[in-house]
């Protein structure tokens, strides 16, 4: 928490900051750009990059939080051999196994493969010394007669892809989906996540790590960030709400930054991180329901909004099966837009009533089609042709 502070008050006392869509941009033989490197061993630079030790235990990871649709992480390398290299993302606290997800690029065996680092199914523990082996699918890489590359891993409609370019002949190597992910109501676990921090290193042999970036499309007329609700737990991506927002004919553009499991350090890491580099003309923030909400938090919510310069929507939760969450009082509490959510799912459309059980799947937390379908309509009705203003 005193780190979140620090990087918060850090970022609200910056000046200006640049809209280029850059969330991160490193020249890794430059000892200025490693503050945000965590496991760096500083005896492994080199005038032309960061050489790592193989063996995943002495993987990086980079301090830059990278949860949203059509982003991409970027690893410019040379290689001296075969390399086996991993990248990928990794779980918000840096030790926890679940979520990560990993690409394997073998250099020997010319194959690329999506790896699970989730611990909840049995793919080995992304923390300890053992890369998980688990292979989802294995994809050939061709045109490698080149020692430089660039390996771009990140999302598309909540699937991971992978691209490896030839930076000697110009030529694509690699470029594969895992498509499953789109409509595969387990979406957020396994490796289809691509939460939370980029995290790479080498298996085996010798490689170097000359540049490594992140980048996200400049302009936007709205951004969501939130939890699985906003992802769309059990939903395919066509049900969700906020991308029925998004493909609605009030948004030219739209960004989705859901995150399951998320709560509002995840949100505030989300505007300081990304939101931040880009332009946009509203920030639509639904969190809750995780728990972690504090009037303190949700006042920085809009604080960094403003920053940022644009409308902020902070939504109710919708209803719970205990009752009314009494942590939409604080977030009504707040001067913003506010939707509410909670009315929407509510029995009559009263929250007194309780839950509208018909709205949500069985796990009574996450709406079904039809909850998604009453969210986007709340949402329409509050906020509309706001968007596009």
């Amino acid at each position: 928490v005193k780190q979140l502070q620090s990087d918060l008050s850090s970022f609200i006392n910056q000046e200006e900051y640049i809209r280029n869509g850059v969330v991160y941009n490193y020249a890794l033989n430059n000892t200025d750009n490693y503050a945000n490197l965590k496991y760096y061993n500083s005896e492994n630079i080199t005038s032309n990059g960061y050489v790592p030790t193989a063996g995943w235990e002495n993987r990086v990871v980079i301090d830059k939080y990278i949860v949203a649709d059509n982003i991409s992480t970027n690893y410019e390398i040379s290689i001296t051999n075969q390399p086996i290299i991993v990248v990928g993302s990794i779980n918000y606290n840096f030790t926890s196994s679940k979520h990560a997800t990993l690409v394997k690029i073998d250099f020997s065996t010319q194959k690329v493969s999506f790896l699970t680092g989730s611990s909840d199914s049995g793919g080995g523990n992304i923390d300890g010394t053992t890369i998980p082996e688990y292979s989802y699918a294995d994809f050939d890489i061709t045109n490698i007669s080149g020692t430089e590359y660039r390996i771009e891993v990140g999302r598309k409609n909540r699937c991971p892809y992978i691209k490896v370019y030839n930076l000697k002949t110009g030529q694509t190597c690699c470029d594969e989906i895992l498509s499953i992910y789109e409509t595969s109501s387990s979406y957020g676990g396994k490796a289809g996540a691509m939460y939370d921090f980029p995290v790479f290193g080498s298996i085996s042999g010798t490689c170097c790590f000359k540049r490594v970036f992140c980048t996200v499309s400049p302009n936007y007329d709205v951004v969501f960030i939130g939890d699985s609700i906003t992802e769309g737990s059990q939903l395919a991506i066509e049900d969700v709400w906020a991308n029925k927002v998004i493909n609605s004919d009030y948004v030219k553009s739209g960004l989705n930054c859901g995150r399951g499991g998320g709560n509002i350090d995840h949100a505030l890491r989300c505007l300081m991180d990304i939101v931040s580099t880009i332009s946009v003309k509203m920030v639509v923030v639904t969190i809750g329901t995780n728990g972690g909400n504090t009037q303190a938090k949700l006042e920085r919510i809009k604080e960094l909004t403003d920053k940022i310069g644009a409308n902020l929507v902070l939504n109710c939760i919708p209803m719970i099966s205990s009752g009314y969450p009494s942590t939409n009082d604080t977030i009504l509490g707040i001067d913003a837009i506010h939707c509410r959510f909670d009315v929407a799912t509510a029995v009559n459309n009263d929250v007194s009533s309780g839950q509208n059980t018909s709205l949500f799947f069985s796990d009574k937390t996450h709406p079904n089609i039809n909850g998604g379908l009453a969210l986007y309509n709340n949402f329409m009705a509050n906020v509309g042709s706001a968007i596009s203003i």
